[in-house]
This record gives C-alpha cells, structure tokens and sequence, in this order.
C-alpha cells in the first residue's frame, strides 16, 4: 500500500505537469480533475485501499503502514499544491487527500453517479465560501 501511495503521487505530479507559476487553487483545480477522471489503473489501488482500510483496525502493522503514508504524502502533497510547508499546510493537505480519497471511493463504488471535477470543484467552491463569507460578498 506504501508503495502504491508514492506510485500515485508520482503520477498526480507528473499528470499536473511544470505549476511552479501556478496558484494554489489554480493546483488545487488540476489535481481536483486528474484524480475525478476516470481511471481504469487507479481503480485497482482503490480496491486494495479499501481492502487494507477494513483490515487496518485488526492489523497493527497495516494500521501503522498506512499511518505512515498519510504521514509522509501529506508534506509532498502540500509542496505540489503550493499551501506552504508550516504545519496549517500539513492540514489542509490532509483535508485535500481525505477529499481526494473520498472522490475515488465514491466514483468507484457508484460508477454511474461518479462525481466529475466540475461538480467536486463547485463543492470545494461552496465550501470555502461557507468557511470564508466575507470573500464571496
């Protein structure tokens, strides 16, 4: 699973591409429509992290494997994105990769409902307004 979490954040970089002057929402965007496209290779990672997650809480080692690639995607994830590299931007990466995460599994468990990057970004978009009403006025 280690493994396959670096693999796919190889590949989320390289599919971004040079966004060294790009923002950060503008990053946020691109990674937002690679990871909502649809991804025959991405579909297998997703059903074997769904089936270490249901594992992890009876397996110490497992649990811990994955705590570690949480851990460590969360710097590189923050660096790609351009939220900085204190340890709010440690959050935020958390919250996108937990976003993330929750995009693939739903699209894979319900194919014909998937949500693409338009409506994952109007979310995103509903959210930071909610969060931040003094800027959508």
């Amino acid at each position: 699973m280690a493994e396959g979490f670096r693999r796919w954040l190889e590949e989320l970089a390289g599919e971004m591409g040079d966004v060294a002057d790009a923002s950060p929402i503008e990053r946020i965007q691109l990674a937002t429509k690679i990871v909502t496209a649809p991804s025959e290779r991405r579909a297998g990672l997703v059903r074997a992290f769904l089936s270490a997650l249901a594992r992890a809480p009876h397996d110490d080692e497992l649990r811990a494997a994955l705590a570690k690639s949480y851990s460590d995607s969360r710097v590189e994830v923050a660096e790609l994105l351009g939220l900085g590299d204190d340890e709010p931007a440690a959050l935020a990466a958390s919250f996108v990769l937990a976003t993330f995460d929750g995009l693939l599994i739903q699209n894979i468990l319900d194919v014909d409902n998937s949500i693409n990057a338009e409506n994952a970004l109007a979310g995103i978009g509903r959210l930071a307004a909610v969060a931040n009403p003094q800027q959508s006025q």
